[in-house]
């Protein structure tokens, strides 16, 4: 099948090509505007821009201040500088403070008190300590037992059992017959002021009769002892 063949385009004339040479391009910043100068692509001219460093007004300007100095009548020196005022002395500074000192009476004064206090402490320290291993020892109230075979209807086997107290400072002796309670007998003994004294018991022939005698001691440190005497039934004191 035969085709038919396109027209050929005519070639521009010389006056079109004139034309085109002579239109100016398109910005490249403003893609698809007309063609011509922009803001941004006008020339720059120094020649029209004023130097900054050049210019003292573009700086801040600092208020001026003066200084002032004069020598009072006195012949000191002054220097004022806008609320700062100061004054230059010529003569000598005044001489350092004594250092204080201290009589040597203080020093032994001080030994003393430091040796007192030391004393009064141990002091206190040791009658808490002593007045502790009582309490675990004796308990609170004071209290002190033991067994012992004294011929009031008992037997060696059975021995009466004694008790020992201090009981707000009355102290007692409580016996007891293990194999019948009517037997029983308690013993006050003394009173004392000092309800933090132990009381011990112990036994011994003090008499040479052939019977145990009660010997009640009290206290711990400077004690003293009664005797309760033994007659075949109850303990008498001697």
């Amino acid at each position: 099948m035969p085709t038919t063949p396109y027209p050929r385009r005519a070639s521009a004339t010389p006056a079109e090509l004139q034309a085109r040479r002579t239109i100016t391009s398109a910005s490249t910043h403003r893609a698809g505007h007309y063609a011509g100068l922009h803001p941004e692509d006008t020339p720059f001219l120094s020649g029209n821009v004023t130097d900054v460093e050049e210019d003292n007004s573009y700086y801040p300007q600092r208020i001026p201040s003066s200084t002032r100095k004069y020598t009072t009548t006195t012949g000191q020196q002054v220097i004022e500088q806008g609320n700062k005022r100061i004054v230059i002395h010529k003569e000598p500074p005044p001489p350092p403070k004594p250092k204080r000192q201290f009589h040597w009476m203080f020093f032994v004064g001080l030994v003393m008190f430091t040796m007192v206090s030391g004393w009064i402490a141990f002091t206190l320290l040791g009658d808490w300590w002593q007045a502790k291993q009582l309490d675990w020892k004796y308990g609170n109230p004071r209290t002190f037992q033991i067994d012992q075979f004294v011929s009031h209807r008992d037997s060696p086997d059975h021995p009466n059992h004694f008790i020992a107290l201090n009981v707000g400072g009355t102290i007692e002796v409580a016996e007891l017959n293990t194999t019948n309670p009517k037997n029983d007998h308690i013993y006050a003994i003394s009173t004392i002021p000092d309800i933090s004294i132990p009381v011990t018991i112990s036994f011994a022939d003090v008499n040479h009769d052939g019977k145990v005698d009660l010997l009640v001691t009290i206290g711990a440190v400077n004690s003293y002892t009664v005797i309760l005497l033994n007659d075949g039934t109850v303990f008498k004191q001697h």
